[in-house]
C-alpha cells in the first residue's frame, strides 16, 4: 500500500512565516551515504537529524545562487 501525504503550512496565529514549526520526514539512504553521514555526525560531534538538515539546507541554498547566477548571466546575453 502507497501512502499520499498532502505537506500542511503551518502558521501561528498570526501567520508570520518565522513562527513556522519544524517538520519530520523519513526518508532512505543508500548504504554509503548512511555510512558517511554516520561518520562525518560523530567527527563534528552532532547529531545525524541535525547534520542532515544541515545538508539538505545548504544544498537547497546552493542551488537557488546558482540558479540566480544563470538567470543574471542569461541576462547579458540578450
Amino acid at each position: 500500500m502507497i501512502q499520499q501525504f498532502k505537506a500542511v503550512e503551518t502558521r501561528s496565529k498570526a501567520g508570520h512565516p518565522s513562527l513556522r514549526h519544524p517538520q519530520r520526514i523519513c526518508i532512505t539512504l543508500p548504504h554509503h551515504v548512511f555510512e558517511a553521514l554516520l561518520r562525518r555526525s560523530a567527527e563534528q560531534g552532532r547529531s545525524m537529524s541535525n547534520l542532515s538538515a544541515y545538508l539538505l539546507e545548504l544544498s537547497l541554498q546552493n542551488d537557488a545562487v546558482r540558479e540566480q547566477a544563470m538567470a543574471f548571466s542569461h541576462q547579458g546575453q540578450h
